[in-house]
């Protein structure tokens, strides 16, 4: 199921984290989100390029991005969408514009039924991040996303 959410608005209109990040919405749907970090000197490491914590958190809003695409209906209805844990892989430094592609690795259907009967659900996502211009795979992130009506 896709929802209607407009993912790109709601980040564009965030005045806290997702303001001071800066990512781009370059598409949103169902299947997968990508997000895109070109970070300033502000979101640099030591090494010149994005700082792991930067990385991270454009991980966590492209997992965040897909969830209100996939389970938009289940958060209008109440369902508050948060990071359980993760687990990031870094394989190889990012010194420019970096794509964060998240897709859903659990079934929809799974977590559509855990939240039915227990107003909860946990479920696995992957993010796999390229460098822009040449899609060379840097990292990988491994989110757990939870919905819970409270």
């Amino acid at each position: 199921m896709t929802s209607d959410i407009d993912v790109a608005a709601i980040f564009a209109d965030n005045e806290g984290f997702v303001r001071t990040l800066g990512p781009t919405v370059v598409s949103a749907t169902a299947e997968r989100a990508v997000l895109r970090l070109d970070a300033g000197p502000a979101l640099h490491n030591h090494l010149g390029g994005p700082h792991a914590a930067a990385l991270f958190g454009l991980g966590e809003l492209a997992a965040f991005a897909l969830l209100l695409k996939r389970f938009g209906d289940l958060a209008q209805a109440g369902g508050v969408p948060f990071i359980k844990s993760s687990s990031i892989e870094f394989g190889a430094l990012v010194t420019g514009p970096v794509l964060a592609t998240a897709t859903l690795v659990d079934s929809e259907e799974s977590v559509r039924e855990r939240f039915a009967e227990r107003g909860s659900a946990s479920f696995d996502c992957e993010v796999v991040f390229t460098l822009e211009g040449d899609g060379q795979q840097t990292t990988v992130m491994r989110p757990r996303m939870t919905l819970k009506q409270l």
